[in-house]
């Protein structure tokens, strides 16, 4: 049983702006405390609009309901102001977090075994490399943006649409669907390979990290964590074809037998691109 000492560091305007606005705060402290891991620092950053609160009275009222719930789940949230700056014919609004978080992240390093951030801003590859210096292990975990420099430098990187249950479904054939890798649940992962001769795919998707083997808690997208389901190939549409090899796709896992599932009502999510991220 792992005994790590792992610090959660979240650029929340960064995640959210890229697609992660509906991420469960609870699976993600789950996963990143895999193992039996332990929580030091559990911190959320984010900035926002005085000026555009002020004139949304209902926003200001969501926006504060949103960050008690992940409060109430143990999170700190550090809330920085934006600046209004006049630049002659408009004005320049300016906020983001990347000096806070770095500040944080290096004066915990020395209490931790690993890093936990999410983000997919680049500017924060320096402070991963700096981390890393420092012996901790990094682990990154972005939405629909990630930089190159940011995958080079971490140990691991997650897409956050591919962790059980990180991101709810984007297209449930029944919002009451099984848990992620139980037969019925909704499920996503990616395409391994194309059989044209018998005219399926295979798909690889992670397997909820409790199944894990304590071996590769480190490492859940290692294939003995990962369960296999096979599709066919008709259920993807011909104009996807070319597009299809690495792509994320999201289905209804069937008929479980030694890990190797059916997808059903397959829906293409996002395409794998030349940079080695994804795009919707």
């Amino acid at each position: 049983m792992s005994q790590d000492r792992v610090g959660i560091f979240v650029d929340q305007s960064n995640i959210n702006a890229s697609g992660g606005f509906t991420m469960d705060y609870t699976v993600l402290r789950d996963f990143a405390l895999r193992g039996g891991s332990r929580a030091v620092h559990m911190n959320v950053y984010t900035s926002l609009d005085p000026v555009r609160l002020e004139k949304d009275p209902a926003l200001a009222g969501r926006v504060q309901g949103y960050h008690s719930a992940i409060k109430a789940l143990g999170y700190n949230i550090t809330v920085k102001l934006a600046k209004h700056f006049d630049e002659g014919d408009r004005v320049v609004v300016k906020s983001n977090v990347d000096m806070e978080i770095a500040v944080d992240v290096l004066e915990g390093a020395g209490r931790l075994d690993r890093v936990v951030i999410l983000t997919g801003d680049g500017d924060f590859a320096p402070l991963i490399k700096a981390a890393r210096r420092q012996g901790v292990r990094v682990e990154v975990i972005a939405v629909d943006s990630c930089s190159a420099d940011l995958r080079e430098a971490a140990d691991a990187v997650f897409n956050a649409w591919l962790i059980p249950d990180l991101l709810p479904p984007q297209s449930a054939v029944d919002k009451k669907c099984a848990l992620w890798g139980q037969p019925g649940s909704r499920v996503r992962g990616t395409v391994d390979n194309i059989d044209n001769e018998n005219k399926t795919i295979t798909i690889r998707y992670i397997k909820p990290w409790t199944n894990a083997n304590e071996m590769a808690l480190l490492a859940p997208v290692a294939p003995m964590c990962q369960g296999v389901a096979i599709c066919d190939l008709a259920e993807i549409s011909r104009s996807d074809h070319g597009v299809l090899r690495g792509a994320i796709v999201e289905f209804t896992l069937q008929g479980l037998f030694d890990d190797i599932g059916a997808a059903t009502d397959v829906v293409m999510h996002r395409f794998s691109t030349r940079s080695g991220w994804y795009r919707a």
